[in-house]
């Protein structure tokens, strides 16, 4: 078990590196219909529905209300960035959509899951944390059903399983730091590079349930594993790349996620 105050360390580095700073401004969440349009230094009570393409929310904190989505990109919206900010409060979603950015951001305190990427998106440099409040949650730091063309990279997904030290008795109830399953459609490209990961049932799985084949060119590079999680690191079906993954509390090398025990 990695100790205490390692966790420690690491929650008070990602709290200084994300989430919005200085005075907000407070308005009511709305849809975004101008091209274009940059939304910055403010506290939004409801969701952001962004329809327009090249729009900006920085510095910011969102408080959704247990809306179904904090933020969702949609009727193909496009090339939409959201830096350094805070989304918390949402019922399905903190994130939800397609083509945007996501950087240096705090997703935390949600119903279920934190992100449900679909296709072109980055997160990076942010942290994930306390989702799986509804009753019967089983909470994703992301899960993706079809799409691709994605990067998670820098990001600390900060998901103890239910009854492992870090979490006794917890009411938040987390599946998995990612789920890469191709249940709606194909899954093409998707790359973990320099994450930590913490959490869940399986901590990943990339996984094909029905017919439209196993996730490609999926890439796990250079991750920390630490091992509050209930059965294993990787449940995957097929083939994927994986190299440089190591325990967050030794260094120790993982060269098979899949058959990976916890750290001693």
């Amino acid at each position: 078990m990695v100790a205490a105050t390692k966790y420690a360390t690491l929650r008070e580095r990602y709290a200084k590196g994300t989430g919005p700073t200085g005075t907000l401004k407070s308005i009511k969440g709305f849809t975004v219909t101008s091209n274009g349009e940059v939304i910055e230094n403010v506290e939004i009570s409801g969701s952001l529905r962004i329809e327009a393409d090249n729009v900006v929310v920085r510095n910011f904190r969102l408080l959704a209300g247990g809306a179904p989505y904090g933020i969702q990109m949609t009727d193909g919206a496009k090339n939409v960035k959201l830096q350094r900010g805070e989304v918390r409060d949402a019922s399905s979603a903190l994130l939800y959509g397609s083509d945007f950015l996501a950087e240096s951001l705090e997703l935390h305190h949600g119903g279920g899951d934190a992100i449900k990427a679909i296709l072109r998106a980055t997160v990076r440099q942010s942290w994930i944390h306390h989702l799986g409040s509804n009753a019967n949650a089983h909470a994703d730091g992301n899960q993706t059903r079809s799409g691709g063309q994605l990067f998670f990279g820098d990001n600390y997904f900060d998901m103890p399983s239910p009854g492992t030290p870090e979490y006794p008795g917890s009411p938040w109830k987390s599946n998995a730091c990612q789920i890469i399953q191709a249940a709606d459609g194909p899954i093409d490209g998707v790359t973990f590079e320099r994450n930590i990961f913490d959490g869940g049932n399986y901590v990943l799985y990339v996984t094909s349930p029905d017919n439209f084949g196993m996730p490609k060119n999926v890439r796990i590079v250079d991750n920390l594993f630490g091992d509050n999680y209930k059965y294993g690191l990787l449940n995957k079906d097929g083939a994927l790349f994986e190299s440089g993954n190591r325990w967050l509390e030794t260094g120790i090398a993982i060269p098979d996620l899949s058959a990976a025990k916890k750290a001693a």
